[in-house]
């Protein structure tokens, strides 16, 4: 379990994303100035933006971000690649299971009211 698995966790996921975010702004701003390749500050902004954008499953930009990374020929770029992909699949399995169970939930929960209805009106 990570340190921040707590009721805040998504706030310090966002605050991380902004955060990252007007890091390479910046960054970006001043490699327009120095006419410079991309620095490791601003790729590792991107990292850890990839990472905040999974944990609060924002996959689209996730995505992007970690194929911003490879073209940038960062070696990490491909392995969160394959991470998202394979954190996409779990969170669908795991989405399709709890869409399942409230069904369930809900044909039990209609069918007893129904069988209610109708011993009252005996």
């Amino acid at each position: 379990q990570s340190e921040i698995d707590c009721p805040h966790r998504s706030k310090y996921l966002k605050s991380a994303v902004l955060a990252c975010t007007l890091v390479l702004s910046i960054a970006s701003f001043h490699q327009e100035s120095d006419d410079d390749t991309t620095s490791d500050t601003a790729q590792t902004a991107l990292l850890l933006r990839v990472k905040s954008q999974m944990g609060l499953s924002k996959w689209p930009h996730a995505i992007a971000d970690a194929k911003r990374l490879t073209q940038l020929g960062n070696s990490q770029g491909r392995k969160l690649l394959e991470n998202i992909e394979r954190e996409k699949k779990q969170q669908a399995k795991r989405d399709k299971k709890l869409v399942k169970a409230v069904s369930r939930w809900v044909q039990t929960a209609t069918s007893e009211s129904v069988s209610e209805q109708e011993k009252a009106i005996d």
